[in-house]
């Protein structure tokens, strides 16, 4: 009798031990996986509303002066002052080439294959993923976490090979994942498609803001 008393015991205590184990495993991961979006929002929430009207310059002596944004690449980048994004963008990506995105985003935003580039008539598509695991996600994943902070009137500026292309946001919405037709949007104006996934940290759906061009900047 005393036996099986000690060998239920003993189970109950390996399986409370591992009930324990199996709640740190789980919040570990929960944090490993939300806790970039956590930071991303207090960081946003910590900004200086101002910086939403900052100005987006090429010119050196503009460099570090308040106020004033210097992209991080005169050839190809996109400045989002609203939610404080400076990054560089990665030209002619497949969007449906895991391999090939997952190598650009980690040196910047993706520029979907076929899609315009600032200048030409048409749509330009950049994207980012936020639904990569936390083993793959780069720094620049995280880039577009804030996009649902943008609302219609917003601006941002896209720098390429030499001038500066600023934008206006006019729409905004949220799509299945199967509705890939914006990436192929028709357009006799110049406008531009930024895309991440939504929720964040998830794929569930996608989170598309738009833009129109409203003036191009030589400097």
């Amino acid at each position: 009798m005393k036996g099986t008393i000690g060998k239920e015991e003993r189970i109950s205590v390996w399986l409370f031990r591992a009930g324990i184990g199996a709640l740190i495993l789980g919040a570990s991961l929960f944090f490993l996986v939300f806790f970039p979006i956590l930071r991303e929002e207090i960081r946003y929430a910590l900004r200086n509303r101002d910086a939403a009207s900052d100005t987006v310059s090429l010119a050196s002596a503009d460099a570090g002066k308040a106020g004033i944004l210097t992209p991080v690449n005169s050839e190809y980048s996109i400045v989002i002052p609203k939610i404080g994004a400076n990054v560089a963008v990665v030209p002619d990506v497949d969007p449906f080439d895991q391999t090939a995105y997952r190598k650009a985003l980690a040196d910047g935003i993706a520029q979907a294959k076929g899609t315009k580039t600032p200048g030409e008539s048409g749509n330009t598509f950049l994207f980012a993923h936020s639904s990569d695991d936390f083993l793959t996600r780069g720094q620049y994943n995280t880039i577009f976490y804030l996009l649902d902070k943008l609302v219609v009137g917003d601006r941002f500026t896209i720098a390429y090979r030499g001038k500066l292309y600023d934008y206006r946001v006019f729409d905004k919405r949220v799509t299945a994942p199967e509705q890939v037709e914006y990436l192929n949007a028709q357009s006799v104006e110049n406008t531009v498609t930024l895309m991440t996934c939504w929720p964040p940290g998830t794929d569930a759906k996608r989170l598309l803001v738009f833009g129109v061009l409203d003036a191009i900047r030589a400097e």
